[in-house]
């Protein structure tokens, strides 16, 4: 039956015929449609190599062309700034599990809390039974977004299968789950796929269990679910297991909020440590950028850092971008906004939004570090020019990385392919426009098109397509185009004025001295013989 549905879907929403030509089997290639599963399904690996192909290597090069202390001081900026967005709070994380005992578990506070719930719920006489009782309390409540609709696994099994077959398959999926449990084994490649082949859903998917409600990708579910009934629940069974999922949820938060003030006070003084090392290494204060840096070291203008204009402009600079950073996370939404809950609960609400939630930090926390990071910049600018080129930079860092390049693959997406959409714009007018920008629409994954669309080589060919474009612009824009324009057009015209300005002073002086030089020997001739 749903095989019949996705067809007539299909024929209502024809994706471009690219045909059999070289465009499709470039965009369908096994080793681009792996290498986009890849980042999709480890969205921090996603960052770190979007980051080095079109930040850290044209950066570095093009700014070592332009003066190699610059290229050197590009590749710290860029190559520290990753470190510390992505693997400083993972290591931090990491290590404070190892030390709790508990190394390996990557679930948040709302999610144990959702699925102790669950367990408590289990009822069985052996650890198999109570394993088996506990995957139907969460499984059977799961559901994923599939376009706009919402689908269990349950439902869609009996959907197409028929409630005795259906029922069967749902069985084997939970017994195949509790295996896993009881053996202390990990792989659950084998469940996530028979999730996403019967729900065709896989990027978002939402467990409520109570009054408690969580969401993840299913292969984040799965391990979640596994992993808290292995290392917590039949661990600590026979004790005072309420007691110690309090405990553990307290220390998902404290270890959190050490993850995330380490990483961002040490993003805030990376560029000091940047100019610090510039300084040892050349004598110099001044700022890097310069074609002339090294060969005239004056300052463009005295006082530069204690100008009330400058200090302003800093402040203007690091206030936008704190703003913008708090947005981004969801700080002002009506009545979610963790600015807008008051002290106590919007405290709470922050910390459960950077709670971290697997391996790697999520990516509010992600927009924060990287917040951090970019202010730090502004407030150590050594002049008005590199407060400039960081301000169009790192604002167009900012807006490419997280937002733009994200939005250009779900919109091209969506106006080619509807049906490789998931979810719904909400509301009227603003409020419309700003529910498809957020989290409300989002492209679907490539798991979620190849379960759908089995062999559908159209689909995958416009969806590749979309993501390479994303990746493309921000090839160019932040990679290529941006520090390219920064120099010629920002901080040359800076330079080279200057230079001009200055060798212009000492050609004017010299045909002073060549001009009057008759005359000074003159008056020097009359003092001597005078």
């Amino acid at each position: 039956m749903l095989g019949n549905l996705n067809k007539t879907a299909y024929q209502n929403h024809k994706s471009p015929a690219f045909g059999n030509g070289l465009v499709t089997k470039i965009l369908t290639s096994p080793i681009l449609t792996g290498g986009f599963t890849f980042l999709e399904q480890n969205p921090a690996w996603e960052i770190v190599g979007l980051d080095f192909a079109t930040m850290i290597a044209p950066r570095t090069y093009i700014d070592y062309k332009q003066n190699p202390d610059y290229g050197r001081e590009a590749a710290f900026r860029e190559t520290s700034s990753i470190v510390d967005l992505v693997f400083v709070p993972a290591a931090i994380g990491g290590v404070a599990m190892w030390g709790k005992k508990y190394g390996g578990l990557h679930t948040n506070s709302n999610t144990l809390t959702a699925l102790h719930e669950a367990w408590k719920n289990a009822k069985g006489a052996t650890k198999e039974e109570k394993a088996v009782n506990y995957l139907n309390e969460v499984f059977k409540s799961a559901k994923g977004q599939d376009g706009t609709k919402w689908k269990s696994l349950y439902d869609s099994l009996i959907e197409k299968f028929g409630k005795t077959q259906g029922e069967e398959k749902f069985n084997t999926f939970v017994g195949k789950a509790a295996k896993i449990i009881t053996d202390g084994s990990k792989d659950t490649s084998e469940l996530s796929k028979i999730f996403k082949e019967a729900t065709h859903a896989a990027g978002n998917v939402k467990v409520k269990i109570g009054k408690h409600e969580f969401g993840n990708s299913i292969e984040n579910i799965l391990r979640d679910t596994i992993g808290a009934a292995q290392k917590v629940f039949i661990k600590n069974e026979e004790g005072n297991l309420p007691a110690v999922v309090e405990d553990l949820c307290k220390f998902f938060r404290k270890k959190s909020i050490a993850a995330a003030t380490i990483a961002v006070v040490g993003g805030f003084g990376l560029h000091f440590m940047n100019e610090t090392i510039t300084k040892m290494k050349t004598g110099s204060t001044k700022f890097t950028g310069y074609k002339d840096f090294g060969q005239n070291n004056s300052e463009n203008e005295k006082d530069t850092q204690k100008s009330s204009n400058f200090i302003a402009k800093k402040a203007l600079a690091t206030a936008g971008m704190a703003l913008i950073t708090l947005g981004s996370m969801g700080a002002f939404k009506k009545d979610a906004g963790f600015l807008r809950q008051g002290v106590k609960k919007g405290w709470d609400t922050f910390v459960k939004s950077i709670e971290l939630n697997g391996p790697f930090p999520n990516m509010n926390l992600i927009k924060l570090i990287l917040g951090s990071v970019l202010t730090g910049r502004f407030v150590m600018a050594r002049d008005k020019t590199e407060l400039q080129v960081s301000t169009y930079r790192d604002y167009s860092t900012f807006f490419n990385l997280l937002v733009v390049g994200p939005l250009i693959t779900k919109g091209v997406t969506q106006a080619i392919d509807k049906t490789l959409v998931n979810g719904k714009a909400a509301g009227k007018g603003l409020e419309k426009v700003l529910s498809w920008f957020g989290s409300d629409v989002s492209a679907k994954t490539i798991s979620e098109i190849q379960t759908k669309w089995p062999g559908n080589k159209s689909k995958m060919a416009v969806y590749n397509g979309c993501k390479a474009l994303s990746l493309g612009w921000q090839l160019f824009a932040l990679g290529i185009g941006m520090p390219y324009i920064l120099n010629k057009f920002i901080i040359d015209k800076s330079g080279n004025g200057n230079t001009k300005n200055t060798n212009s002073n000492k050609n004017t002086i010299n045909d002073f001295i060549t001009k009057h030089k008759q005359v000074y020997a003159n008056y020097g001739g009359l003092i001597t013989h005078g």
